[in-house]
């Protein structure tokens, strides 16, 4: 009966067997490497740029309403919905975030990949606001207000853009502003007022006061002009309402002609 012969491996076949199969395996797993780097690197720039894309459109939105408001005059408002992405950081509604000055520009600081960087969109107008910071859909009114626009919900309203005097020296006279709470909690408000020209007075009261769901008050303004003859001219002004909880600001211009 004959026999199949017997093949024997030596042990040195067998490493080098093991050997080329371990470099086999090594390159193919670079390789799969490269391609997941490149992959990556690939969706994480489309990622980069979407969300970029994103931002960029909501702040041109915003700045857009804040214009078309501001046109049509004191107390227009205009609904915004917009999306925001992941990252946000910092926001500045018509202020610097370096140096506090108003400018005519919503700012937003955010997380672009690994690095922070920013967007922004001119307004044309002066603004005033918060930006919500959390990812997502948002709905958030723009209103005209004295001088500008705000963006964000305000908790009151006033019924006059702007309050004038025209006074003689020595003379004083008083005026009404209404404040009207627009929402359905108890708020609380303080009034700081500002008047050029070093003889001319400027008082408002109540200095501060609280407001029920949607209740109103009215604020006395007294205007005194100064008593000396130099006084004579147009002086210029602001009484600022100040939400308590947020911060909120809403200056009223006030005009003194003194003659």
């Amino acid at each position: 009966m004959m026999t199949e012969p017997k093949i024997r491996y030596s042990a040195h076949l067998r490493a080098q067997s093991g050997t080329e199969f371990l470099m086999l395996a090594a390159v193919s797993l670079a390789t799969l490497l490269a391609v997941y780097i490149v992959a990556f690197s690939q969706i994480n720039s489309v990622g980069t740029i979407m969300k970029s894309s994103i931002l960029r459109q909501s702040l041109d939105e915003l700045a857009q309403a804040a214009g078309e408001v501001h046109s049509q005059g004191i107390g227009a408002r205009k609904l915004v919905e917009f999306q925001l992405p992941a990252g946000l950081n910092y926001s500045s509604v018509g202020r610097n975030p370096s140096t506090g000055a108003m400018i005519k520009t919503i700012y937003v600081n955010y997380l672009d990949g690994i690095s922070l960087t920013h967007a922004y969109a001119s307004t044309g107008c002066n603004v005033d606001g918060l930006l919500p910071m959390s990812m997502g859909a948002h709905r958030v009114w723009v209103t005209a207000i004295p001088g500008g626009a705000y963006i964000g919900n305000l908790s009151y309203d006033v019924d006059s853009p702007s309050v004038s005097f025209i006074l003689s020296p020595v003379q004083s006279k008083s005026s009404i502003l209404k404040v009207t709470s627009l929402v359905n909690v108890a708020t609380t408000y303080s009034i700081t007022e500002t008047i050029s020209g070093e003889d001319n007075e400027l008082d408002v009261t109540p200095s501060s006061f609280s407001l029920d769901a949607q209740q109103s008050i009215n604020l006395t303004i007294l205007a005194e002009a100064g008593d000396e003859e130099d006084s004579v001219g147009i002086y210029f002004g602001n009484i600022t309402i100040k939400e308590s909880s947020s911060g909120i600001n809403m200056s009223v211009p006030v005009t003194i002609e003194v003659g």
